[in-house]
């Protein structure tokens, strides 16, 4: 399928309707495989709760849709933001404990299911949603036994080998420039993988 030029547009609406297009197909390609979604038509769910929709409609099935578009092509992972206005100097389970400073990811406690597009577009991951969570709060723990006592530094890679690292986002515009992103490797996480035969 051929994407239209919006580079003309600002980022903020680019962003938007780039995860539309890929929500959208993402929603048949499952469809297509037997699982249905309803996506979530207000605001509150979406934008407060971090909820996509739910799988056959149903509410205790909460769902959140990803693409993972990134330059490195052999990388098999779920990038996880768990906090923003970050600040290094100053533990990260501390800052977590101020909702305003958890990030999109960490925040969306309630998502039963991730289904994350891959790389290359050819597969889509069922993740699951407590395994997550679980592996996040492991490597916090981690990084609060370790010798940086709780404190983000530099990249921290826990036992299981889920990396976090503080990063800027590039956005100019950005309002939580200073962020913790987690990378969690697939395999401790999937549950189901949909190979997928429509290019999108």
């Amino acid at each position: 399928m051929q994407h239209n030029d919006y580079s003309h547009l600002p980022f903020e609406k680019r962003l938007q309707i780039g995860a539309g297009f890929y929500q959208k197909e993402i929603i048949k390609h499952l469809e297509k495989n037997g699982i249905k979604i309803q996506p979530a038509t207000d605001y509150h769910t979406d934008a407060i709760l971090k909820i996509d929709g739910y799988i056959d409609g149903d509410p205790s099935k909460p769902i959140q849709i990803k693409h993972r578009k990134i330059e490195v092509k052999d990388r098999n992972d779920l990038a996880y933001e768990v906090c923003r206005n970050f600040k290094s100097n100053k533990e990260l389970e501390i800052q977590l404990k101020n909702t305003h400073q958890q990030g999109r990811d960490y925040k969306g406690n309630g998502i039963k299911y991730y289904f994350l597009l891959n790389n290359s577009e050819t597969i889509i991951y069922q993740l699951c949603g407590d395994l997550i969570k679980n592996y996040i709060q492991k490597a916090i723990h981690e990084l609060n036994e370790s010798r940086n006592q709780g404190k983000l530094n530099k990249r921290f890679l826990s036992l299981d080998k889920i990396e976090m690292i503080h990063t800027r986002d590039r956005d100019p515009k950005s309002f939580t420039p200073q962020k913790v992103m987690a990378f969690i490797p697939i395999d401790l996480i999937c549950i189901n993988s949909i190979k997928l035969n429509d290019a999108f």
